[in-house]
């Protein structure tokens, strides 16, 4: 469950986690509408390779036995699901917790919602595993570092030079740290 759209950071990282369970041949489907605020994103299979559209599911009540949840906290009251496990990151040294972080961006109290709707949390950093922990969480959390897809990304042997370019990802949000890049 999450977005499954190139538009979106969390998107696209769906798309890599689902052509990585398909390369494994684990199966795995897209329920395909997705809560964004205060509206719903269907998942587009030909905005999909090839090899992850084929697990798209266009079964609108489908309810799984168990859920890989790839997105933001606030989204796990919207489905009921008998076993879930979540996904998900954050760049500062505390989550919202529902009070001060809230006022900012109404995300809803992340701590409170992992501890009541997963069983376990899948962060990609250290750093994360810590604060989430620091911040109230209580479900195991286990750390699965981003992988790389070397088709997108490939990788380039560049001379030393005394210029670099920074790249940010993601929206040019406070907590991405576009006046720090």
């Amino acid at each position: 469950y999450g977005p499954v759209d190139s538009r979106f950071g969390y998107g696209g990282g769906g798309i890599t986690i689902l052509r990585a369970l398909t390369h494994l041949g684990i199966e795995a489907a897209v329920n395909p509408s997705y809560v964004f605020g205060p509206t719903y994103v269907v998942a587009n299979p030909q905005d999909l390779p090839e090899d992850a559209a084929v697990q798209v599911n266009t079964r609108r009540n489908w309810v799984p036995e168990w859920e890989l949840s790839h997105c933001l906290p606030d989204a796990y009251e919207h489905w009921k699901i008998s076993r879930r496990v979540a996904w998900t990151m954050w760049e500062m040294d505390s989550v919202p917790d529902g009070s001060r972080l809230s006022e900012k961006a109404p995300f809803g109290d992340w701590p409170a919602l992992i501890n009541k709707h997963t069983e376990r949390l899948i962060v990609p950093c250290r750093h994360n595993a810590e604060v989430f922990a620091t911040c109230g969480v209580t479900k195991p959390i286990t750390t699965i570092p981003y992988g790389l897809d070397t088709e997108l990304w490939p990788y380039y042997e560049r001379p030393e030079r005394d210029i670099f370019t920074v790249v940010l990802f993601g929206d040019l949000t406070v907590r991405k740290g576009p006046k720090e890049a």
